[in-house]
């Protein structure tokens, strides 16, 4: 692969991906205490017919073309659409715009006559088509067609060269709506697409699914692809910060196997992504008042690598008869499987943040499935017990009301239907129940102490294949814990004892799904059931079978509806309390006191939990410096929605929040914020340059409050300002202003200590400029000599520090980090001599000052056989560290790592791995492996 190419495919990657996983077989996935280390694959022996597909560029093209009447923007609002004239537009300007056709055409909203007419006007494509309903206006595009299922509106796949009818796998989406809510189904077809044999997937989803549909579409996806690579798109109906698709996206919080194609579209990222590589973010594909990003392009992380992307704007009236989509297309070619890994880079020590070191970047948004019981602690608290979107199994220990950090227990749980706890084991102690989706259930030994024991089969394969909720519950009331079914038709069965003879306790025909939970809730002695019904409310039946009493009413936004629910006793006084995870609520779990009458989400009591919160995900600009007077660096946060708020620094590394700083939405215009001394006054002030290009000074008293501002430079000014940073690098004690401009050229004015601006100093002109920069950080970094240093970071992720001289000038470079080490830094700070960095995820963590020492590159490892998990031993006092790789374009699949003698292995969970060496090593050797068993040259990293 040529050098461009391979610099192309680093930068188009995601940091971390998965690659999608070959459908679960019916073992069901470990328990874990410690990272087993993993298995490597066998390389490929067909690695040069590979190589040669990577070399095939591709090109897909999603676009949804309003068939019907709806939102009445279809092609003719009365009258007979002239189809062949409709086609012939769709072809010349969408489908083949700059007279290439595309590989891959996904529609949506489409009426069977529709695809008819484009099968026409497109020959030698193959054909995955979906019906939703039959559509009662379809019938208008009719040119002869006479079968009844030219009726029908859905969504097609178009494949070029494919068989004229391509197989259908299709998943119906699960509504959360009443009944009669539009179905909505996600339809996947296999083809060769440049050369390999490829599942392509198209969906158009909406907010009657619950959760956009997104975890009932992977499960699904995965079991389609069998390990194959995967193309999938269409209309999502969700802004790319949406929670909801962390399940796609691999960046900023997201947990998901594919990079999607407008991720590395600078040209469109939001002003919070302005120092990143990778950004949710990208051209907007919806017309109208507002228009918004709705339309996507997926392509499964370290197999498609995406070259372009362009979002295509049909002339008006030609192709519907008002705005309203617009048609995305992605070009892209295959990663190949022969090129060994980079390098990994290994990552300093760091802690969170206050409550900003976030463990999911967007909070309980990203768990799926939740439980509770007594599983740490040797306490009868209630701790709660997670699995998440990538199968990570995560377990809360219960503070007294307080929700500790999480300890992954397990992984692989993506295929988990149902997770439910109780006493299986009758040993006094809380198991974990997971029923799979094959219908067998597993109980997983619990020991009050935090970790879960080897897994025992409840229940064999197929078992409760037909159940559509699971939970466990002493519902009989005979002192032994059950096991309740709902099936399909909403029949609840009562297995007493989890394996005896079925008996009916009624219906929850309208419960939605794992809406079911069970516990002491009113308090009289014997386990109730709680409902939660499709539409939102929540129903209590006394004693499992009682007459049902509302808790809580149908909410009217499809918003402020519960997600989650479990019981236990999480406040610590012996009762057994609601803890609920609202939807309008995501970053955290409330606790309501049980027995009552009304839930009201507005109420309740916050279950925090440490090192998890909200983050500084939403946060556009960050800045770092004394505002407060007390010699600890504080955070100013200026959030998305224009507010600003002050986060003072209690000098160990963690944050309190201060308030607001100015007024609600003050800073909406703002593209920078700089903290720093430069009116004299003996109090940080804080400049802000503004999107038009002003420059504005607000004067600090040393209190954290701000005077009148400053005009420093009129609007228009600094327009061409592409960032601009602050600190002191003439070393006369006033600090300056650093600017770095569209053409490249990097400029310096110096500050002169009273309300203004000095001379110019030209640090680099455009022809040796910095244009390939993304951040400037400007502090004294090598800590030895008192003055202020740059560090640059590039686009390719890493980081070059140019030593400061104290007069203006800056002396030679060095690295500071290597490629890929800060791709997903959206802002970097200087604390005193530490460093603060804002990760892309919200995450927020604290670098402590130490020599950056770069792992030197060697030859590439030699395929050892990894080690067994006997001579994994640690010491007890081996700090742990973390390895990164971000050379994913042939897909990262583990870390091996070792001090001369066989090789650990430990997977590699989105590009990084935690690592602690081994017992008595002073140095270790790290290589990434692919998914294809090619290794990297080895990082040796010092230890001890």
């Amino acid at each position: 692969m040529s050098s461009f190419r391979r610099w192309a495919a680093f930068v188009l990657a995601v940091m971390g991906f998965l690659g999608v996983a070959a459908a679960p077989t019916a073992a069901a996935p470990t328990a874990r205490t410690a990272p087993a280390p993993a298995a490597a694959p066998a390389a490929r022996t067909a690695a040069s017919a590979s190589a040669a597909a990577a070399d095939t560029a591709f090109r897909v093209v999603t676009y949804n073309v309003c068939g019907s009447y709806v939102g009445n923007c279809s092609y003719q609002t009365t009258g007979r659409p002239d189809s062949q004239q409709w086609a012939a537009r769709l072809k010349s300007q969408i489908l083949t715009e700059d007279g290439r056709q595309p590989d891959v055409i996904m529609f949506q909203e489409m009426c069977a006559t529709q695809r008819e007419v484009v099968r026409e006007a497109m020959p030698g494509y193959g054909v995955a088509w979906v019906p939703f309903f039959t559509h009662g206006l379809c019938p208008r595009w009719d040119r002869g067609y006479t079968a009844a299922d030219y009726n029908e509106f859905g969504t097609a796949i178009f494949i070029k060269g494919a068989a004229a009818d391509l197989p259908e796998q299709v998943e119906t989406l699960t509504p959360i709506a009443a009944a009669g809510a539009q179905v909505r189904k996600l339809l996947c077809t296999s083809g060769v697409v440049g050369g390999r044999d490829t599942l392509v997937c198209n969906v158009h989803t909406a907010g009657e699914i619950a959760d956009a549909g997104a975890p009932q579409m992977m499960a699904a996806i995965n079991r389609f692809a069998q390990g194959r690579p995967v193309l999938f798109g269409g209309d999502l109906n969700a802004d790319p910060f949406d929670p909801n698709l962390n399940a796609y996206y691999g960046i900023e919080g997201g947990v998901g196997p594919f990079t999607e194609v407008d991720q590395a579209n600078r040209r469109f990222f939001d002003p919070r992504c302005a120092r990143l590589t990778l950004c949710r973010s990208g051209d907007m594909t919806t017309e109208g008042a507002e228009p918004r990003k709705f339309d996507y392009l997926f392509g499964t992380a370290g197999r498609i690598s995406w070259t372009g992307s362009r979002a295509i704007t049909p002339a008006a009236g030609s192709l519907t008869h008002q705005p309203d989509h617009r048609a995305l297309r992605g070009d892209a070619v295959w990663s190949d499987d022969v090129t060994a890994p980079a390098v990994p880079s290994v990552e300093p020590a760091s802690r969170g943040v206050n409550e900003y070191g976030v463990v999911d970047g967007v909070n309980w948004a990203g768990v799926r499935k939740a439980t509770a019981g007594r599983f740490a602690g040797g306490d009868d608290l209630a701790d709660l017990l997670v699995v998440r979107w990538n199968g990570d199994v995560q377990l809360y220990p219960n503070e007294g009301g307080r929700l500790g950090a999480p300890t992954t227990v397990g992984t692989g749980w993506t295929d988990a239907a149902r997770v439910t706890s109780g006493d299986f084991t009758a040993d006094g102690l809380d198991d974990v129940v997971v029923r799979w989706t094959s219908g067998t259930v597993f109980v997983y030994p619990g020991d009050n102490r935090g970790a879960l024991g080897d897994s025992a089969m409840l229940r064999t394969r197929y078992f409760f294949k037909s159940a559509t909720d699971l939970i466990a519950g002493d519902l009989n009331q005979d002192g032994v814990t059950d096991l309740l079914t709902r099936q399909g038709d909403g029949t609840l069965l009562l297995y007493p004892g989890g394996t005896g003879d079925p008996t009916g306790l009624g219906s929850a025909a309208s419960a939605a799904p794992d809406g079911l939970a069970s516990g002491y809730i009113d308090r009289d002695g014997t386990t109730d059931l709680l409902v939660r019904q499709v539409d939102g409310s929540l129903l209590l039946r006394p004693g499992g079978s009682g007459a049902a009493r509302v808790l809580q009413t149908a909410p009217a936004s499809l918003s402020v509806r519960p997600m989650f629910e479990v019981t236990g006793d999480f406040s610590g006084d012996g009762r057994t309390d609601l803890a609920v995870r609202w939807g309008h609520d995501a970053d955290r779990v409330k606790v309501h006191a049980s027995p009552a009458d009304v839930i009201d989400p507005a109420q309740g009591t916050p279950l925090p939990a440490v090192t998890h919160g909200s983050g500084l995900f939403a946060a556009t600009q960050v800045a770092a410096g004394d505002l407060t007077g007390d010699g600890s660096s504080d955070l100013v946060v200026r959030w998305r929605w224009g507010n600003a708020e002050l986060l003072a620094g209690n000098g160990d590394g963690t944050f309190t929040k201060r308030g607001p700083v100015g007024a609600a939405g003050q800073w909406s215009n703002t593209a920078h914020l700089i903290i720093g001394e430069y009116t004299g006054g003996g109090g940080r002030d804080i400049v802000e340059h503004r999107r038009d290009g002003s420059v504005l000074l607000y004067p600090g008293n040393g209190t954290g409050v701000l005077g009148t501002a400053s005009t420093l430079r009129t609007s228009g000014g600094w327009s061409d300002a592409v960032e601009v940073v602050g600190g002191d690098l003439n070393d006369d004690g006033n600090d300056d202003l650093l600017v770095r401009w569209t053409a490249g050229s990097v400029h310096l004015f110096t500050g002169d200590g009273r309300s203004g601006l000095d001379s110019r100093i030209i640090i680099r002109d455009a022809a040796d400029g910095w244009s390939d920069a993304v951040g400037m950080t400007v502090g004294d970094l090598t800590g030895d000599d008192g003055k202020d240093d740059i560090l640059v970071r590039w686009r390719a992720g890493s980081a070059f520090l140019y030593q400061g001289l104290g007069t203006g000038a800056i002396g030679a470079r060095t690295e500071y980090r290597p490629a890929g080490a800060l791709t997903a830094a959206s802002a970097v700070l200087v604390s005193g001599p530490d460093m603060i960095i804002k990760w892309s995820d919200g995450s927020t963590r604290l670098y402590p000052a130490t020599p950056a020492t770069p792992a030197t590159a060697a030859t590439p490892a030699t395929a050892a056989t990894p080690a067994t998990a006997a001579t994994a031993a640690t010491a007890a006092t081996a700090a742990t560290v973390t390895v990164r790789s971000f050379d994913l374009g042939s897909g990262v699949d583990r870390f091996e790592f070792g001090n001369g003698g066989a090789w650990t292995g430990v997977a590699a969970v989105r590009g990084s791995a935690a690592i602690t060496p081994p017992a008595g090593a002073t140095s270790m050797q790290v290589v990434a492996v692919d998914e294809f068993g090619n290794r990297s040259g080895v990082a040796t990293v010092a230890v001890g």
